[in-house]
């Protein structure tokens, strides 16, 4: 089994791996057999080089997993660092690692970040307030929600509603 989420040991071999079967490719050298075992070795590096300190990678993974589907599918609740480790019966620093070493983001941002997302689509397509849109979204305050927002896309979001909001032409 190949974990979801790994830091390679050897990331300079998966790249030579996998910019050797680029070339071969691009080149017409490519044998069927040849991809085979180049795949296989890139498979192999990744699934049994652990690196150091992560030897419970199936554990580490199966709590990012469950981690990113609670914000996926809670989001627009109360959702803390603290709530989502509570959880998946972790503690909260550890699992704001684990996070900022596979997405590069902490907890919080992400969360953020799957609001702010969540709140243009609510702006593209439906005709509620803004107030409304950063409730619907998962922001209690909608004054942070038009602060994070600006901050995010650089406009704010009545801008980017007059922006992207379709327009019906020929409509009677």
């Amino acid at each position: 089994a190949i974990p979801k989420y790994r830091e390679a040991a050897r990331p300079t071999r998966i790249i030579q791996l996998f910019r050797w079967f680029l070339h071969d490719q691009e080149e017409g050298l490519l044998r069927p057999v040849t991809a085979n075992l180049i795949v296989y070795h890139l498979l192999v590096e990744i699934s049994t080089n652990l690196p150091r300190g992560l030897q419970e990678s199936s554990h580490w993974s199966h709590l990012l997993e469950i981690a990113t589907t609670i914000i996926k599918t809670r989001f627009a609740e109360n959702l803390s660092v603290g709530k989502i480790a509570g959880e998946t019966e972790c503690n909260p620093d550890y699992l704001n690692r684990l996070f900022k070493k596979s997405f590069g983001t902490t907890i919080s941002e992400y969360i953020k970040t799957r609001r702010l997302n969540h709140a243009c689509t609510l702006l593209i397509n439906s005709k509620d307030n803004i107030d409304s849109v950063a409730f619907r979204s998962g922001f209690n305050d909608p004054c942070y929600f038009r602060r994070c927002f600006r901050k995010k896309l650089g406009m704010t979001p009545k801008e980017y509603r007059g922006l992207y909001t379709r327009i019906h032409v020929n409509t009677e």
